[in-house]
């Protein structure tokens, strides 16, 4: 059996390496690098940890990165209206990456807080055409709706296992338009969520497992694009 398969549990945001069969650990740019041995990656420069003094270095550092063959998705970057980050320094760092997606034919992985109009705006300006994924999904059927209208993906995080609105919004989302995430959790494995949804979707576990792989593979590698 290969190493990966449609068996495999696979985690699509992390902040640590976990045990799940595919991990994609984030890296955020502005206060780390890309480790120099092997794994599977997302880089990018998350808008919380973003200053006027350090975007062009933030900027060189992402175009220095993000062509390295482990990194498979560019991100989490995105906007934040909760955060201290000024607004436009936000856009203007979520734009640079959403250029270096295209660039690099690499997918976003995209934090969003109360500023999904503006996130949507700003893909359909660049006429972006790649797959985008929103992590840690907990808004409303609406959110949701707008998001895979615009062509993204929503990955949903530990709020599943409790958050009974959320799992109704869950189960009325299109089958191959979600994935899983444990994000910065230190307690609970994605075998876990794997195990609530499936309950939500009333389907076999094992077929859910095909189903995120299948779309995995489609998101890294470009096969249907």
């Amino acid at each position: 059996m290969p190493p990966f398969s449609f068996m495999s549990y696979i985690n699509i945001h992390s902040h640590k390496q976990q045990d799940a069969d595919i991990t994609v650990c984030n890296i955020d740019i502005c206060n780390s690098n890309v480790p120099a041995y092997n794994g599977i990656y997302s880089v990018g420069a998350h808008p919380w940890f973003i200053t006027q003094d350090k975007t062009e270095d933030i900027k060189a550092k992402l175009n220095s990165s993000v062509s390295d063959k482990s990194v498979v998705f560019i991100g989490e970057c995105g906007l934040d209206k909760l955060c201290d980050t000024e607004f436009e320094l936000q856009k203007e760092i979520f734009q640079y990456q959403i250029e270096l997606s295209v660039k690099h034919n690499k997918p976003l992985i995209i934090h969003c807080v109360k500023a999904y109009n503006e996130v949507i705006h700003m893909l359909k300006k660049a006429n972006y055409k790649l797959p985008w994924i929103i992590h840690g999904f907990a808004r409303n059927l609406n959110i949701a709706t707008d998001v895979i209208d615009a062509g993204g993906y929503l990955s949903f995080g530990v709020s599943l296992l409790k958050n009974e609105n959320l799992q109704r919004v869950f189960r009325q989302i299109p089958d191959g338009k979600f994935l899983f995430e444990t994000d910065d959790d230190e307690a609970i494995p994605v075998q876990e969520i794997y195990k609530i949804a499936a309950q939500e979707r009333d389907c076999n576990i094992e077929t859910l497992k095909s189903d995120i792989y299948k779309l995995y593979t489609f998101l890294t590698t470009n096969e249907l694009r």
